[in-house]
């Protein structure tokens, strides 16, 4: 590929880039990831929490506790990736 259109390829791509955000690189796709998986984690977690509240006690088996507390601790893992600042 001659110089002149290796350039001009390149800067056709830095400027859709620039304008899309579906084309940017990967930290900022991540932390949209990372992001909304804490967000699901989170409804799941206040979900179960409101239906031990509304159901009583007798829902809170071994099983539902646990998947509560392992929501619970993916979504505040996800928050606390989402806030720290990349290096690069």
């Amino acid at each position: 590929m001659p110089y002149a259109v290796a350039v001009r390829a390149n800067r056709h791509k830095d400027l859709l880039s620039r304008r899309h955000p579906l084309l940017q690189t990967g930290a900022t796709q991540m932390r949209a990831y990372v992001i909304t998986t804490g967000v699901v984690f989170g409804l799941l977690a206040a979900a179960h929490v409101w239906r031990i509240f509304v159901e009583g006690s007798g829902v809170a088996k071994p099983p539902f506790v646990a998947i509560t507390v392992v929501a619970a601790a993916l979504c505040g893992w996800a928050l606390r990736l989402a806030t720290i600042r990349s290096t690069t």
